[in-house]
């Protein structure tokens, strides 16, 4: 009886902790960004929300392709760490081919429904938000590196 509550006790507290950790993340936004564009690159809004602009960005042509960006991010981004398998990881291969060829996998298998246009909207922006995640990861690492 012991062990079972001390079992049920690391769960709750993990539970808590992820729950935490997902309540105070920052939540990515990305948009297209023209020339001539007179918005800031990155501006957060009120809601915590940070948007960033990127140039040449795809804007989801569909409501169904808005919604997948908007809602389904953590779940894809989470189906992505999973799958980067031996043909990602090898020293030679380009960043291009694990964005192309597993992300756009993740999405077909996961969306079935999808065109290639809806397909290459939410692949980039997977891409996106895995890169800014990445990009923070090596800036904390770099600061507690200097501490």
């Amino acid at each position: 009886m012991v062990v079972a509550d001390a079992v049920n006790d690391m769960f709750k507290a993990i539970s808590g902790s992820l729950l935490m950790e997902q309540v105070l993340a920052l939540n990515f936004k990305f948009y297209r960004r023209e020339d001539g564009d007179i918005r800031e690159p990155v501006e957060t809004d009120g809601q915590g929300n940070v948007m960033i602009g990127i140039k040449g960005l795809v804007e989801p042509p569909t409501d169904r392709a808005k919604d997948i960006c908007e809602q389904d991010m953590k779940d894809l981004m989470a189906a992505a760490c999973q799958a980067m398998d031996r043909r990602v990881l090898e020293p030679d291969t380009t960043p291009e081919v694990a964005t192309q060829m597993v992300l756009t996998d993740i999405i077909k298998k996961r969306y079935e429904a999808l065109d290639e246009e809806e397909t290459e909207c939410v692949r980039q922006h997977l891409a996106a938000h895995m890169n800014i995640l990445s990009i923070a990861r090596d800036e904390q690492a770099k600061g507690m590196a200097e501490t």
